[in-house]
């Protein structure tokens, strides 16, 4: 071991020897490459990452139980520049912000792309989720944290940080948000938007458009506070199944974008 590691770095080490490490990471890469280089993301991949947003912020409304279709959305994001629901500014706002800090997919520039630091990543996220509360001291006072949720989230950014494979990374993240969600009232916001841009700023899904069902997690969340090598092992390969049915979605975007039509089964 590394004298320089610290214990959660051996934590993930020990982890990126399971098995579901190296096949749930295969798994997702198989699912990325058929969605990264075909044809509707190569040439709609920015629409491809709006109409992965309207999805992500029409699952908020349902979570939140706001009646707001997928066709509403977009017609005034198009003429609005966002959605006029509450809930659906906040998360729209977070995930606009998300998107805004992903490096582009069609690009000659061989340099590492540069992204806003997770801390600072995470307090833009804050702001934005509390942007629209008609409360003044609740906008001003988003992201000062409680002692307790302060503590969680430090612990979220460093696992953020952490050097290791990116399906460890994001399967620990979520396991953690999971199952120790900050008392904000955004939190689910706040965790998608971030999880959903830490996976295409540290290249696991690097296209930015995988819609991702993390609330499917929870029924499973018993793998992860075990805390097992069975149990993880089992937890790691239900987050990178999670990717995988994301990217068939995300296929589906990039066709429909392409086609100048949006999936009716969402509308």
């Amino acid at each position: 071991m590394d004298s320089a590691d610290t214990p959660l770095v051996t934590a993930l080490k020990t982890l990126g020897k399971l098995p579901e490490a190296s096949a749930g990471a295969a798994r997702v890469s198989q699912a990325v490459r058929s969605v990264r280089f075909s044809t509707g993301l190569r040439r709609g991949w920015e629409g491809a990452r709006t109409e992965s947003s309207i999805r992500w912020v029409l699952a908020d409304c349902r979570r939140s139980g706001s009646d707001v279709t997928a066709k509403t959305l977009r017609e005034q994001v198009a003429w609005q520049g966002e959605p006029e629901e509450r809930v659906a500014a906040a998360s729209w706002r977070c995930h606009s912000d998300a998107v805004a800090e992903m490096p582009p997919l069609n690009t000659k520039d061989l340099a590492p792309p540069s992204h806003r630091p997770v801390r600072a990543m995470l307090a833009s996220l804050h702001r934005d989720a509390g942007s629209t509360d008609p409360q003044g001291d609740v906008r001003e006072e988003a992201g000062i944290l409680s002692e307790e949720d302060a503590a969680k989230q430090e612990l979220i950014i460093e696992v953020a940080e952490a050097n290791a494979p990116g399906l460890i990374v994001l399967s620990v993240l979520a396991g953690q948000w999971i199952m120790q969600p900050l008392s904000v009232d955004a939190d689910r916001t706040i965790r998608d938007s971030f999880i959903r841009w830490l996976g295409t700023v540290r290249g696991f899904e690097p296209t930015g458009t995988a819609v991702l069902n993390l609330d499917s997690l929870e029924s499973q969340i018993a793998l992860y506070r075990a805390g097992t090598q069975e149990g993880m092992d089992a937890w790691i390969g239900a987050v990178a199944d999670v990717y995988v049915d994301a990217m068939s979605e995300s296929l589906r975007i990039s066709q429909s974008v392409l086609a100048g039509r949006t999936d009716p089964l969402v509308d």
